[in-house]
């Protein structure tokens, strides 16, 4: 009975060490963990698998397209040459709306196969049909070019570019179409622009712009009277030289809102070719004094000193003056920069961090010499929580200054009292 048990107890002490022996093993060998087997490892001890950042500033940048590679194999002492009849086409004086198309002949003086690798044309309104890519020695191939005219009109000049297989700086040939183009009936200039226009100035004075009409063709040509497609533009049109030469006055409206206004002034020819001339007319209204921007909402909550720019702009003739910069709450600090000289300035405005606002919100008025626009008054609200970062900019920023004063858009405030 005694033997009994200390085989037993014997038994239980090499199991347990067999057991130990075999977790070591196994925690020295360290064998992949099934990828259906959760791991047990504290997440803090844990390799990071998650792949560092990349820093874009230093990530490599796309690379271009490798050009074209020739594909014909040449044998020792083999070496293409390729001569053209003549890189240059003068296509003389042709009408506009015809396409130039003209086949530049080449030939291989050399002494191995000539593979044309690539044609590149400079522009979209030139294209190459289907030439020869490969010539072998003492054999012509042709290139075939064409050029859409479209609208251009007076001297043209379009280049392409030839990739060849042949050794060193003969691989590339530039070849040229040019010539003369010109409409068999001209408006010059091709259309009436008034840019941006004061208000006040188109409604003081008529403004126009004169644009004059050639025939160009050998016949007489009678032109209709002039159609608008908006009652912003008018127009007139008197003969200057009978059935060949004619002017054309277009006036803006003297009552119209600000903003674009864009339209088309039509005459019809009688030409099977070109039946109608279009002229495009635009312009862009604006008031006499522009701020942008025109009110400016500041965050309720600021733990950083906050600024705000805003830009004036004179429109009119008349140099403007700025006077009485003041706000309704002192703890804006206001400051201003003439940028040009009667022309435009910049208001800045500094908002303390700890700037007691009202709810109603505050004003930052000035004067200015123009009658129409004594005084100028521009809102500051108080708006939602905007974040912040130390520099005081608001996140994501606001419309950054306008590089030119007179492409700005109109505010739509109005002068103090308007």
């Amino acid at each position: 009975m005694l033997e009994q048990l200390i085989n037993r107890r014997l038994t239980a002490i090499v199991a347990a060490a067999l057991v130990a022996a075999g977790t070591v093993g196994t925690l020295l060998a360290k064998p992949p963990t099934p990828a259906n087997t959760k791991d047990q490892t504290p997440p803090h001890l844990r390799a990071s698998t998650t792949q560092p950042a990349v820093n874009n500033k230093t990530a490599a940048k796309p690379q271009p397209p490798a050009p074209p590679q020739a594909t014909v194999q040449l044998k020792p002492g083999e070496e293409p040459k390729i001569e053209f009849d003549t890189p240059i086409y003068d296509a003389g004086r042709l009408r506009t709306g015809v396409d130039i198309q003209h086949d530049f002949w080449f030939h291989n003086t050399g002494t191995g196969p000539l593979e044309i690798i690539q044609v590149k044309p400079s522009c979209g309104c030139t294209t190459s049909g289907e030439y020869d890519r490969i010539v072998e020695p003492g054999k012509s191939g042709k290139i075939p070019l064409k050029v859409a005219t479209g609208n251009f009109s007076g001297p043209i000049s379009k280049s392409v570019t030839v990739l060849t297989n042949a050794p060193g700086a003969a691989s590339t040939i530039a070849l040229q179409i040019k010539g003369e183009l010109w409409q068999m009936v001209q408006a010059a200039p091709s259309s009436a622009l008034f840019g941006n226009t004061s208000s006040t100035t188109a409604r003081e004075s008529t403004l126009t712009r004169k644009i004059t009409i050639t025939n160009n063709s050998e016949s007489p040509l009678t032109l209709a009277s002039p159609k608008s497609s908006n009652n912003a533009f008018s127009a007139e049109i008197k003969p200057l030289e009978e059935g060949k030469k004619w002017e054309l006055t277009v006036a803006l409206s003297q009552e119209l809102p600000n903003g674009a206004v864009t339209g088309n002034i039509e005459i019809e020819t009688g030409l099977k070719d070109i039946p109608k001339i279009t002229i495009p007319c635009n312009a862009y209204l604006v008031s006499d004094v522009d701020v942008v921007p025109n009110k400016v909402a500041i965050p309720e909550t600021r733990t950083v000193p906050m600024q705000r720019d805003f830009y004036v702009r004179n429109n009119a003739a008349k140099p403007l003056a700025i006077a009485d910069l003041a706000s309704s709450n002192p703890a804006l600090k206001l400051t201003m920069q003439e940028t040009q000289p009667g022309m435009a300035y910049r208001v800045t405005m500094e908002v303390p961090p700890d700037a007691k606002l009202s709810k109603d919100g505050e004003t930052v008025t000035f004067s200015t010499n123009n009658p129409a626009y004594a005084k100028m008054t521009i809102p500051v609200t108080l708006g939602p929580g905007v974040p912040v970062v130390a520099n005081g900019a608001p996140v994501p920023a606001m419309a950054p200054p306008v590089q030119n004063p007179s492409a700005m858009q109109p505010a739509s405030g109005k002068p103090a009292g308007k």
